[in-house]
Parts: structure tokens; sequence; C-alpha cells
């Protein structure tokens, strides 16, 4: 999933507009769909732990539906290069 446009209103509540997503095909390459949605994540105040994360979004690929839920652990944040 990816998005445009995101939102914070407030340090405990993010909101991400999903405009696209990508579908994998099992041999390493994928499709871009348009799709329309949200991704909505609940965090503790100082954004070191992540609560929840709820996204809704609809596709050429159907609904798409993810439901997490933290287990009050701190953010292990890794930097890919």
């Amino acid at each position: 999933m990816s998005g445009g446009r995101d939102i914070q209103p407030t340090p405990e509540n993010y909101v991400l507009s999903v405009d696209s997503v990508l579908n994998g095909k099992g041999d390493g390459t994928s499709d871009r769909s348009k799709a329309s949605g949200t991704c909505t994540a609940k965090l503790s105040r100082d954004g070191n732990l992540v609560h929840s994360l709820n996204c809704t979004v609809e596709s050429e690929f159907g609904r798409i539906e993810v439901r997490f839920k933290g287990e009050d652990t701190p953010v292990d944040i890794k930097h890919i290069r």
C-alpha cells in the first residue's frame, strides 16, 4: 500500500490516505493498481509504541484489510541500505 497524503492530528493518531497497492505475482514482479482507502495508526505519545494499525482499501485486486495490534513493546527501527 502506498499513500499520497497523510495527517497526524495528534501525536497518538496518524492517518494515511492510500492511493495505490502493489500485487506481488510470485515471480519477483508486481502490478500496481489505483486504490482508495485509509490506514490509521494509534501510537504512544512519544511514537515509540504502535498500539494498532488498521487499513481498509478497495482496488481492482479487491478489498484489502489489515488489522494489527501491538504488544506494547518499543518499535525496533532499522536502517537498510
